[in-house]
């Protein structure tokens, strides 16, 4: 199989701007779909009861959300897929939070990530995603932080794809 490239890239404008606006959380049917076209944007989202929440991201200083979708290859066994991570940060600690960050700890999960550019990203097109650690405190200095901070990652053969079509809401 030839892997030809296609294209080069640009330097381009400076129009972009890091960090994370929102995470849309679902519970991941058995039979989940996410049709997507040839350019990689996603077309139709489909599975029995697929609700996603939306988690709003604390944006303040120091605070950020992150999501990174890294290539992983290894040329011995000649394989590659894509290392897909996000931390979702939230601040102070509550019993709702509490309960929910139980939730999503055993869940199994389809998550879609607006950055703060207003893209949508499907995390965990087919595998999934789950949550691999977590951090939950109240700090040390008054200044600190009272909160979660959630990792969740996804591995899959090809990079997140870019969601165009309206996220079906709980």
């Amino acid at each position: 199989m030839a892997c030809d490239l296609t294209r080069g890239f640009e330097v381009g404008c400076s129009d972009s701007i890091g960090g994370v606006a929102e995470f849309w959380i679902a519970n991941m049917p058995n039979d989940f779909a996410a049709a997507t076209d040839g350019s990689g944007e996603v077309t139709g989202l489909t599975g029995q009861g697929l609700a996603y929440y939306k988690y709003e991201c604390t944006n303040a200083q120091g605070a950020a959300s992150t999501m990174s979708d890294n290539p992983t290859v290894n040329d011995q066994n000649g394989s590659s897929f894509f290392d897909q991570t996000a931390t979702y940060v939230l601040n102070k600690m509550d019993k709702i939070k509490r309960n929910e960050v139980k939730m999503i700890a055993r869940a199994k999960m389809s998550i879609i990530i607006k950055d703060n550019n207003g893209t949508y990203w499907l995390m965990g097109k087919e595998n999934g995603v789950r949550l691999t650690a977590g951090e939950n405190g109240t700090g040390t200095a008054l200044g600190d932080r009272n909160g979660y901070s959630l990792s969740f990652q996804a591995q899959e053969f090809e990079p997140m794809p870019i969601v165009t079509v309206a996220i079906p809401e709980a």
